[in-house]
């Protein structure tokens, strides 16, 4: 079993979250948030992952998902503080690729938190798959040449092995790649008048794929 921390880079935070510093904690802080839609995702490759809360009387209630899937309600809420407390896990799972997601509850009482202070994996943490969010522009020439710009999420830092593809196989040559913003040249494609699906890979996920429409004559600048 490995712990760790909520700073963990594949940690994806959703909504607003700040770090509270306290000694007592693991690694001395841990990550609250007490917004409504504030949410975190974890992905794991392994059997088993626990989560590692603090509980007060500031914090309240948050609902926990495993694959998709809702699991329970958990109340944070104590009448001292007590740090590094394992207040849920997912118990033993068929080796593999897993998502753990951690919302503050709509139940939660006004201004209570949520907290993460750490994770103990049977396994190993990874990257979540990226999701595409949106394509400007939506349409291009079928002869290609168009600068289209991918919005969305988890892309990495930098591009290394990852990739964007048109209708599966033509790759696009990149301009320019971040987390949340990749630039991309259209490759030739036919014919016009067609749907052409895009997808980003990272590590081996493919996103959600997104429609590119082709039109016969000039490309968008």
């Amino acid at each position: 079993m490995t712990r760790y921390d909520q700073t963990d880079e594949h940690i994806d935070y959703v909504g607003t979250w700040d770090t509270f510093e306290k000694t007592t904690a693991y690694k001395t802080a841990y990550a609250r948030a007490n917004t409504k839609g504030a949410s975190v995702d974890i992905y794991f490759n392994g059997t088993s992952l626990t989560w590692i809360a603090m509980k007060g009387t500031s914090t309240g209630k948050a609902d926990v998902y495993q694959d998709g899937v809702f699991k329970k309600t958990i109340d944070l809420a104590a009448t001292s503080a007590h740090y590094q407390v394992a207040v849920w896990s997912t118990g033993d799972l068929p080796s593999g690729l897993h998502k753990v997601t951690i919302a503050r509850s709509a139940s939660a009482p006004a201004g209570t938190f949520v907290t993460i202070d750490a994770v103990d994996v049977a396994g190993t943490l990874v990257y979540g798959p990226p999701a595409v969010t949106g394509l400007s522009p939506v349409s291009g020439s079928t002869a290609g040449g168009a600068s289209v710009t991918i919005s969305g999420t988890d892309f990495g830092a930098k591009q290394g092995s990852s990739k964007v593809a048109f209708a599966t196989t033509a790759i696009a040559k990149v301009r320019s790649w971040s987390d949340t913003s990749i630039v991309v040249i259209v490759p030739e494609l036919a014919p016009a008048g067609s749907g052409f699906m895009v997808g980003v890979t990272v590590g081996g996920k493919v996103s959600n794929l997104y429609a590119f429409m082709l039109t016969p004559t000039g490309s968008i600048p």
